[in-house]
């Protein structure tokens, strides 16, 4: 079940039903094609941050997709605790957040949500700007790729090279997201045959750092 459906399950037993929401709470998807969870003795106890320094993947060597390692997604500090993301962050911004963590804690702590003032309101905006931009590459791409209108598909490249471009504002919080933000403006930019060498260092960035994320 999902992390809200657990309870529809027809469990009496309390016993069982403390194992079930410990499993709910605690497990993490085998990989990105497959429906199957698991529990894992040691990364199942890495804490949560908006701004992860870490994700989880399964090893390619792996035929059943349950093997899986802990990958680094950019420079730890010194003493700083190793977090992974829970959720799906895309560019949400702090309430939308708060809201997708409740079934696991009332409020996220992590550095990201305790930012306040001025520097709350450049992230706030610049997530917002990054959900917008988001937007208009999907919908102007799949219109220019329908309709085959080159102005369209114009307009979609240049979302989705502002898009890269902002997202380096907050890098250390989106890095999981990059490789395809990359991917998203060297396709557009194929269909439009742009081959130069800007756009054969973003594919190349795309291809390593998704090779170091892994799934």
């Amino acid at each position: 079940p999902g992390r809200d459906g657990w309870d529809s399950l027809e469990v009496t037993d309390e016993e069982q039903r403390k194992l079930l929401r410990i499993f709910v709470a605690n497990r993490i998807g085998c990989s990105s094609d497959s429906e199957e969870s698991g529990l894992y003795a040691n990364i199942s106890l890495i804490n949560h941050s908006c701004s992860p320094n870490v994700c989880w993947s399964w090893l390619r060597e792996d035929p059943g997709k349950t093997v899986k390692q802990v990958r680094v997604v950019r420079r730890i500090k010194e003493g700083e605790e190793i977090c992974a993301a829970y959720i799906d962050l895309e560019f949400l911004v702090r309430e939308e957040r708060q809201e997708e963590l409740a079934f696991w804690f009332p409020s996220c702590s992590c550095p990201l949500c305790q930012l306040d003032g001025e520097q709350l309101e450049i992230n706030e905006a610049t997530r917002s700007l990054l959900t917008k931009l988001h937007s208009s590459v999907e919908n102007l791409g799949t219109q220019g790729c329908s309709t085959g209108e080159e102005a369209v598909l114009e307009l979609a490249a240049q979302a989705a090279l502002e898009k890269v471009e902002v997202m380096e504002r907050i890098i250390d919080e989106v890095t999981v997201k990059v490789p395809v933000a990359l991917m998203d403006y060297c396709t557009l930019a194929a269909v439009l045959g742009r081959r130069g060498e800007r756009e054969k260092k973003m594919q190349e960035r795309a291809r390593t750092m998704a090779a170091m994320f892994g799934d």
